[in-house]
């Protein structure tokens, strides 16, 4: 998965996406839903200055043991 620019293209509403941001070389990255025009992180209700985003990656699969 590539990161996206903001500039680009926005993720759909209330979707949670993996985002990048923070100064001065993008280094802090959350997972937050983009809401009525500003992020959100759903855990804290708060916003960052998000630069770029790519969808968030499926889970690990858990392997089952079976005997």
């Amino acid at each position: 998965m590539k990161w996206i620019s903001v500039k680009d293209r926005l993720p759909e509403m209330n979707v949670p996406v993996l985002v990048a941001g923070g100064e001065p070389d993008l280094s802090d990255v959350w997972i937050m839903v983009y809401v009525d025009g500003s992020w959100s992180c759903p855990q804290e209700g708060w916003g960052m200055n998000v630069t770029h985003w790519m969808p968030k990656p499926a889970p690990p699969k858990i392997k089952k043991n079976v005997k």
